[in-house]
């Protein structure tokens, strides 16, 4: 937090000094028609103070409709670096009665700004404000009410291999999933390299043309993962590839572009993308498929036309990412089935349909429910970061960030829906998941919201199963008592009863095993109750929660002779 408001600080007095320093001041005939051009190396350069810093934290609103279009040239010029040479052009519109308007526009410290064109509007002072990280052009504004203007902006910047991710979501959250913009293979640029507005519009939206080499693949995403970029147009010249993008709803763009391998297929309309460097993995494709299609036949369908996946060294960390509309980004050396599971299940549970932290809890019980495996199951059970003073309840809704937290929004919470699955049987929770998606398309649900589906839709009370393990931080701790067996006309009468410690009322597996053979019963415990089996072979262990249903406390131990396995 102290590294964010410095930052916030820095860029707050940054902007001010404009007011500050001296400025270019460009004197012109007032008529708005002509074109106005400043030669970047005549703009003068300030560095960041303390001053101002109040009046721009409260003046961070613009009342000007924007629209940005950039293009950019990517050439590499070595395995060393590459260059980029852009144009960003702003077409805007003054919809306040004051003519005077104000535009910044963050950028790394090795963009070097060419020349700036001005028609139809007046660029009246222009600065270019310094600090540690990334530079600031200030641009004033004399554009009259409801009418508009173009600004254009030409830039150039030279970028080395391994180095250092910067963006301006990561200067204010001091953390990026990203750890190279470039490493000889992948190119990752954020909206710093675009020349990223740092105020607030009353209407934006923008257009990105790349040209990149021969063979480069790529996309754009939104950084923070709140906007959509949609590719409008793919095509190649004899010098390279043409890659065209458009948004109306994202400020941070994030261009993923580089020398991939694609790996493509077709699934009953949906188109699969896997983006790779180096060679190929065609396993993959089949592993995606194959998840594309569980999870489609318990939700109704994949929700969007393509699902692009990107293998990418330049990763902060060894874990994956989703972005809106399908698309997923994997550290190459975190390949586990179960990771892209996960990912994958995010373009129901977090873009399609929304419910705040619970996405992960929902994207990890469908990863666990599709690997269909005991091991995982048990991994899952038996991680120590479920054990929590918290309640699902408080870590869904409250600021709670630790690793406890952690565990228990994607596995104790995970966990709890295939409980739920346990109580409802599958065609009912399968059917209150797809209600779910239904209700919660394009909106954010709570837990509240939750129940009311599933209670809607199974037409059963159950506020006592939420109650249980969302609002408490308790897990069932069951015990076998009484245990009694009978040898009888060739058969064998074992019965016993199953104390739950915990005192919650649940459905249980319970499994009786010989040498010959296994018998399962499902008992309801509310509390307590009482078991019995009738078999041919004396019984040789009992086993609570055989399928690893619910979360409980694990245990081994003897009753008269007979083992007991609580899993």
């Amino acid at each position: 937090m102290k590294m964010r408001r410095i930052f916030i600080t820095l860029i707050c007095i940054g902007i001010i000094l404009f007011f500050t320093f001296k400025n270019v001041t460009i004197h012109d005939n007032n008529n708005l028609e002509n074109f106005q051009i400043i030669d970047g190396k005549d703009i003068p350069k300030s560095n960041a103070s303390f001053h101002g810093v109040t009046y721009l934290t409260t003046h961070n609103f613009s009342k000007l409709e924007v629209r940005s279009y950039i293009e950019l040239t990517i050439n590499p010029s070595s395995q060393k670096s590459l260059e980029v040479d852009g144009k960003k052009i702003l077409t805007v519109k003054n919809v306040r009665e004051s003519d005077t308007s104000r535009i910044s526009l963050i950028f790394p410290k090795r963009v070097v700004i060419g020349n700036i064109t001005a028609k139809g509007c007046f660029i009246k002072n222009v600065s270019i404000v310094t600090m540690p990280q990334a530079n600031i052009l200030v641009l004033v504004l004399k554009i009259p009410k409801d009418k508009i203007g173009n600004i254009t902006i030409e830039y150039h910047a030279e970028v080395m291999r391994f180095e250092p991710f910067v963006s301006y979501i990561e200067m204010r959250e001091s953390w990026s999933i990203f750890r190279t913009t470039y490493d000889g293979n992948e190119l990752v640029l954020s909206s710093m390299w675009l020349l990223r507005e740092l105020e607030t519009f009353e209407s934006y939206e923008s257009q990105i043309r790349l040209k990149v080499p021969k063979g480069w693949e790529g996309v754009v995403i939104d950084e923070k993962g709140e906007g959509f970029w949609e590719v409008i147009y793919k095509g190649s010249t004899r010098e390279g590839n043409i890659l065209v993008y458009s948004s109306k709803n994202s400020r941070d763009p994030l261009i993923i572009v580089g020398n991939f391998s694609l790996i493509r297929k077709n699934l009953s309309g949906i188109t699969i993308n896997v983006y790779q460097v180096g060679r190929k993995r065609e396993d993959v494709v089949y592993v995606v498929s194959k998840i594309v299609r569980s999870y489609s036949r318990i939700l109704g369908g994949y929700p969007y036309s393509s699902l692009k996946i990107f293998y990418l060294e330049s990763l902060n960390t060894k874990a994956g990412f989703e972005f809106p509309q399908g698309v997923i980004l994997i550290h190459p050396k975190r390949n586990e089935t179960l990771l892209l599971a996960h990912e994958i299940a995010h373009s129901w549970f977090g873009d399609y349909a929304s419910f705040g932290r619970m996405d992960e809890t929902l994207a990890n019980y469908l990863a666990i429910m599709s690997m269909n495996s005991y091991e995982v199951l048990n991994f899952v059970e038996h991680s120590p970061l479920i054990n929590s003073t918290y309640t699902l309840a408080q870590v869904y809704t409250e600021d709670v960030f630790n690793p406890h937290a952690e565990g228990m929004v994607y596995y104790k919470g995970a966990f709890v829906f295939r409980s739920l699955q346990f109580v409802l049987g599958n065609e009912i929770f399968f059917k209150g998941l797809r209600e779910l998606l239904r209700e919660c398309h394009g909106k954010e649900c709570n837990l509240t919201d939750v129940q009311d589906i599933f209670e809607k839709v199974s037409g059963q009370d159950l506020d006592w199963f939420f109650k249980e393990w969302f609002y408490t931080t308790k897990v069932p701790n069951y015990k076998i008592e009484n245990l009694s067996l009978v040898q009888k006309n060739g058969k064998y009468i074992v019965s016993f009863d199953i104390i739950d410690k915990s005192n919650f009322t649940m459905p249980l597996e319970v499994e009786i095993i010989t040498s010959k053979e296994k018998f399962v019963k499902k008992v309801w415990i509310k509390g307590k109750a009482k078991v019995s089996f009738e078999i041919n072979d004396k019984p040789l262990k009992i086993i609570l929660d055989p399928n690893e249903w619910m979360i409980n406390e694990n245990k081994e131990y003897s009753v008269d002779g007979m083992k007991v396995i609580v899993n």
